[in-house]
């Protein structure tokens, strides 16, 4: 089975959230402290190896808020987890000998905790006092029951004593110190909910198994071997069925190696045992290299990598041991468990190089399908855009803080719409993935983004100030891909803003106006009409090496390669083509020549107009250049030092070095760059 659905409400960071996974892989990402390590807490309550009633709670694992301007906390915290699919390990289940079940009524009591914020006894309550309960022996109907489940959730809750639930002191399954806890399963079946008290290791690894990496690793408690944890289980199963002459050799070994250590250290032994027998009957003593007890020699099987230098993998570092542990838990997956299984990694990242950390994504990957039958889940949180470029884009989940709470967002997006998909797919395979972990990003169509961070270091004087503060500026690669990156930041409730080159307005704002408040096509059309009437007659078109690149290269250009066939076309039928029309009124805004800030400076009026409208859309954080592109804003002393350079021709090279001298501080930003502009955007943010 894997985990749709996550309830949390008053844990920690989260007053209450919902939030939903998908089969495959699932990534969380967000800024520091945001809350995603308090989601990974939740999940390794619920579905971790230990039972949750035996593991400690105090007061920072309830919601803080402020009354009164006084701090306090909630007085009890819930976590759900729904489970779907029907690939339950019947063999693990089977072993279970019974379990008490209580109806609890045809209302989803999980669904009401949550939008109510109440608790009730059937739901929470100590399942002794409970009257009409019932111990089924029957593993067969139990089974039944379990696989053909409409839903199923596993829930625990915790309570401060004497707290007040459903204005009555409800007496849970289980105290421990201060709190009362109850840890339980809630079914629909047959149309009617059923309440499964105290839940087994065994009954809950037969629902789903789990292996929870938390960013501060301990590897000796991840690959702890026992009875009851995956690795325990692989190593004895390893073990159980080896060959029977292999483990009696071993024992003839042991015998022998615990011959010579008794040779070894008898003289420390005999002084020992002199000293402390009279404070001990019948004592003896004994230094063993290994455990004495055959049955369980195997607990005593350790881990030893070679990187270089051989050595216990608790004394490599923490990329290494994750790795392990990931490549173990895909084995014990593969081997031993072919129903679907959990992977929980928080910061996959930490201290890998990034080709590793794309080894280490691919290796999810690989786990998710692992089983032909059922996809396997992974849930990681991350910092890196490695994890999230080959990630579907609903299956990430953006964490945020709020007001001082943890909130989640996604991008809710119709799966049928391919075209829109396929757009936004796109973006997080790119560098631009960074912007899942933004503030706020910048939008540019080219070169700015080389510059955009030395204008924002100039003006608040202070080296970094763009990743200082969280914000990203992001090259979308022309103005006819803002809509994609504005849908994308819209979804996920970044603040954005756009830089976009003066000919937007002869060509592309149309494409983003559903973000621009009052937009008028009509007032847009005036615009483009006045503009149109002040380019000189003589010099209707763009430069000629500007005309070639459009209609000219037909092995480089779709819209070329159109236009010659139906020339083409054209000159064997000797017949008029209607496409041409069509073709030409696309192709001719590519080719007109754009109205320059010379010539808008010679008609001040229409200048007015067009610049009282590009005003108008910073207020939708839209800012057009007025003097045309990047280029019409480096200054006479820059295009002399790219002169110099011998880098004139070369658009983006030229804007790169400038960048470069800058940052070394061989030149300042105002002698190569008119900022006046751009700078606008710096102020806002």
């Amino acid at each position: 089975m894997y985990i749709s659905e996550l309830l949390i409400m008053n844990y920690r960071s989260i007053e209450k959230e919902k939030i939903n996974f998908k089969p495959g892989k699932n990534v969380l990402v967000g800024k520091n402290n945001s809350g995603k390590s308090n989601i990974v807490k939740a999940l390794d309550l619920v579905l971790g190896e230990k039972n949750p009633v035996y593991r400690d709670v105090n007061d920072k694992d309830f919601f803080t808020f402020y009354n009164d301007n006084k701090e306090q906390t909630k007085d009890s915290f819930f976590i759900s987890v729904k489970l779907e699919g029907n690939d339950i390990n019947e063999k693990l289940f089977r072993g279970i000998k019974g379990l008490w079940l209580t109806p609890v009524g045809e209302e989803n009591l999980i669904e009401y905790c949550y939008n109510n914020k109440r608790y009730t006894k059937v739901l929470i309550g100590n399942v002794d006092d409970l009257t009409n309960k019932k111990y089924y022996k029957d593993v067969g109907e139990l089974f039944r029951m379990f696989n053909n489940a409409q839903e199923l959730y596993i829930y625990f809750t915790v309570a401060k004593k004497e707290s007040f639930l459903d204005s009555s002191i409800i007496y849970m399954d289980n105290e421990q110190d201060n709190y009362q806890k109850t840890y339980a399963i809630l079914l629909k079946y047959n149309n009617k909910y059923f309440r499964c008290s105290r839940i087994s290791n065994d009954l809950k690894n037969s629902l789903i198994t789990s292996a929870i990496l938390p960013t501060v690793r301990d590897i000796n408690k991840e690959l702890r071997i026992n009875s009851w944890s995956w690795y325990g289980k692989l190593i004895k199963d390893i073990w159980d069925n080896c060959d029977s002459g292999k483990r009696e050799e071993i024992d003839k070994k042991l015998e022998e190696i615990k011959s010579i250590t008794d040779d070894i250290f008898i003289s420390a032994s005999s002084d020992i045992k002199e000293k402390i027998k009279k404070a001990i009957y019948h004592n003896s003593i004994s230094f063993q290299l290994l455990q004495n007890t055959k049955d369980d020699i195997y607990k005593g099987i350790n881990i030893f990598i070679n990187d270089g230098i051989e050595g216990l993998l608790e004394d490599k570092g923490t990329g290494i041991q994750s790795a392990v542990v990931i490549a173990l838990f895909s084995y014990y997956c593969s081997k031993f468990h072919m129903n679907s299984s959990l992977l929980v990694v928080e910061e996959p990242e930490i201290y890998l190089h990034p080709q590793a950390r794309r080894v280490l994504s691919n290796k999810f990957d690989e786990f998710v399908n692992l089983n032909s039958h059922n996809r396997n889940q992974v849930i990681i949180t991350t910092h890196s855009s490695e994890f999230i470029r080959n990630t579907d884009i609903w299956n990430i989940v953006i964490v945020k803080k709020v007001n001082g709470k943890s909130e989640t967002r996604r991008i809710n997006i119709d799966k049928e719409n391919n075209k829109e998909l396929a757009k936004l797919q796109n973006i997080i395979s790119t560098k631009n993935a960074e912007i899942f972990f933004a503030d706020k990003v910048i939008l540019v169509e080219g070169a700015e983004e080389y510059l955009i961070p030395l204008i924002a270091d100039h003006y608040h004087n202070e080296k970094g100030y763009l990743d200082n503060n969280n914000i990203s500026v992001a090259k979308v690669g022309g103005k006819s891909f803002f809509k994609q990156y504005i849908e994308l930041l819209s979804y996920l409730d970044i603040e954005y803003f756009v830089i976009a080159d003066f000919d937007i307005l002869h060509h592309g704002l149309e494409n983003i106006s559903e973000y621009i408040h009052n937009f008028s096509q009509e007032e847009l059309n005036s615009i483009r009409k006045s503009l149109k009437e002040i380019i000189p007659e003589n010099e209707p078109w763009a430069k000629s090496r500007k005309i070639k690149d459009k209609i000219l290269k037909p092995d480089n250009s779709i819209d070329a390669r159109t236009l010659c066939e139906i020339i083409d076309s054209m000159s064997s039928t000797e017949k008029y083509d209607k496409r041409l029309k069509e073709v030409w009124e696309y192709l001719r805004p590519k080719v007109t020549k754009k109205v320059s800030y010379i010539i808008l400076n010679s008609h001040p009026e229409v200048k007015e107009k067009v610049f009282g409208y590009i005003d108008k859309l910073k207020q939708d954080n839209i800012y057009v250049l007025k003097k045309g592109e990047l280029e019409d804003y480096i200054t006479s002393e820059g295009l002399e030092i790219i002169e110099d350079l011998g880098l004139a021709n070369q658009k983006e090279l030229k804007v790169i070095k400038i960048a470069e001298l800058i940052n070394s501080e061989e030149i300042g930003i105002e002698q190569v760059l008119d900022v006046g502009d751009y700078m606008d955007v710096i102020k806002r943010l």
